[in-house]
């Protein structure tokens, strides 16, 4: 796999991570997951992530749970 680059603004995915690691552990919504650095980091704290994104070419980190989607329309999930 090749490295994975966050293109948020800096700190973003750390506040997003440190928001959640106090939680319980359950199911998070990343769209749009763009490569998949902030899908990777939630898995590792024992989220179940479902990821999305309108380029699939562009995830490189991907689990079972990814699907193509556009924010502009309806999304598949509950």
């Amino acid at each position: 796999m090749a490295e994975l680059r966050e293109y948020t603004s800096g700190g973003v995915h750390e506040k997003v991570l440190n928001c959640l690691a106090g939680l319980p552990k359950g199911m998070v919504l990343d769209v749009p997951s763009g490569q998949g650095v902030l899908s990777k980091s939630l898995e590792n704290l024992g989220f179940k992530v479902f990821q999305g994104d309108i380029e699939m070419k562009n995830i490189l980190y991907r689990n079972s749970r990814c699907v193509q989607l556009d924010l502009n329309l309806f999304l598949p999930f509950k």
